[in-house]
């Protein structure tokens, strides 16, 4: 890490960057005023912004007052369990899951309860039973796939009897990845839970199924796998529901070209996700991509991404790199910069 970049950041940056730069990025913030940037971070517009999104409501869409948005950017802008104003907005999701987590209802509630749960994972909320219970049973589902080893997940065109004419050219998963609807392959949410994993369920055989599902989704083969995966088929005693999966969590792209499309909003933020994996932070995959991201050094040693790399829209999915931005006054000409530095840095840091 450049030993002038964070005082950089203290110097230049606006109260989000400060704050995480002096909680995070720093060994020893001891003359530092931890109060005053705590205040400042509670007063920014940005912060304040978001938090007015956080309201009961639907947990899972492009909305930006879906949970999973301003949940996770909350977590981006360094609030954590504690603050006072993201305790009281997040203690109704708290209560949701905690209410939800017993129960086994088929793909999308598993998908809000995956998503409750990294969200609030991120954010530093401790877990505690059913929750704890949910988890390991999610980590015991996504290892019995993950440790087989196997990407033939799809149907033979032999077994699309049934299926309606306007699914026959869609990819649908094997039944026994989809019991009672629920998908066991990873979703990139998934991967932000096994991140922040409690501590309170950890022990050596819970890293060995993460890292054993970690190096699953590196394989050149996961890449080959359909973006989102496919589709599945539900069946009911009177009736049967085809649905697009979506979520799963394939990585840019950085060996030998530059992302391109939709990558290039998660370029930055799945580097980020990726920097907590050891097994991730030794692959060739991240390390071209650490690289790629090294290029965009500038020569005074700062670093500037391309906007689109830190993009900030009015809605989409935060996991999809929506909704980057950190600096209050983003039409600040150095705001991109200051960004950056920062972002870099931190993929760094958690990178070793």
């Amino acid at each position: 890490m450049h030993p002038d970049l964070p005082n950089y950041l203290l110097q230049h940056a606006g109260p989000v960057i400060r704050h995480r730069t002096a909680t995070e990025l720093l060994d020893d913030p001891a003359d530092i005023d931890l109060d005053r940037l705590r205040k400042d971070l509670l007063q920014s517009r940005l912060v304040n912004q978001w938090l007015e999104r956080l309201v009961p409501g639907g947990v899972h869409s492009s909305h930006n007052t879906a949970f999973e948005n301003p949940v996770n950017k909350l977590a981006d802008l360094g609030l954590k369990a504690g603050m006072a104003p993201l305790d009281r907005r997040t203690a109704p999701f708290r209560r949701l899951l905690a209410e939800r987590a017993p129960r086994r209802e088929g793909m999308g509630f598993l998908l809000d309860k995956i998503i409750m749960s990294a969200g609030l994972l991120r954010a530093g909320y401790p877990m505690e039973e059913p929750v704890i219970s949910f988890l390991r049973q999610r980590l015991d589902d996504l290892y019995d796939t993950c440790r087989t080893g196997s990407y033939d997940i799809y149907i033979g065109q032999d077994e699309y009897a049934g299926i309606p004419k306007a699914f026959r050219k869609k990819r649908f998963l094997k039944p026994e990845l989809t019991p009672d609807g629920e998908v066991r392959l990873p979703y990139v949410h998934d991967l932000y839970a096994l991140a922040h994993f409690p501590d309170n369920a950890r022990d050596a055989a819970t890293a060995r199924k993460i890292d054993t599902i970690i190096r699953y989704v590196l394989d050149p083969r996961y890449q080959t796998l359909g973006e989102g995966y496919g589709y599945l088929r539900e069946r009911h005693d009177t009736h049967t529901h085809h649905y697009a999966i979506g979520w799963s969590a394939h990585l840019p792209v950085c060996a030998k070209r530059t992302p391109a499309g939709f990558e290039r909003a998660r370029v930055v933020q799945r580097i980020e996700l990726m920097a907590h994996f050891r097994a991730a932070r030794e692959s060739r995959a991240f390390q071209d991509c650490l690289a790629h991201l090294e290029a965009y050094r500038t020569d005074r040693g700062t670093y500037l991404f391309p906007r689109d790399y830190l993009r900030e829209q009015q809605s989409g999915y935060w996991v999809t790199g929506a909704y980057m931005a950190l600096e209050d006054n983003r039409r600040s000409p150095h705001a991109l910069e200051l960004e950056s530095i920062f972002r870099m840095l931190t993929i760094k840091r958690r990178a070793g």
